[in-house]
């Protein structure tokens, strides 16, 4: 359920930039304001220090104390 959030004039989206509309939903976070939960998303995952990975039983990839 969305809340109301009082602004004055319309506002552009801090990933995508894609305008944000006055009597349209958004997402808004300490980061910013964002168009939709997707962008949102996005934006964190983006941000955060994530690093793709594979599973090996490979014994050289182990790591030794």
């Amino acid at each position: 359920m969305s809340v109301p959030y009082f602004v004055v004039g319309d506002h552009e989206c801090e990933r995508c930039g894609r305008d944000i509309l006055i009597g349209y939903e958004a997402e808004i976070h300490e980061d910013g304001m964002f168009c939709d939960e997707d962008c949102f998303k996005d934006h964190l995952y983006e941000s955060s220090s994530v690093k793709k990975i594979y599973l090996t039983d490979d014994p050289m990839y182990r790591e030794v104390d």
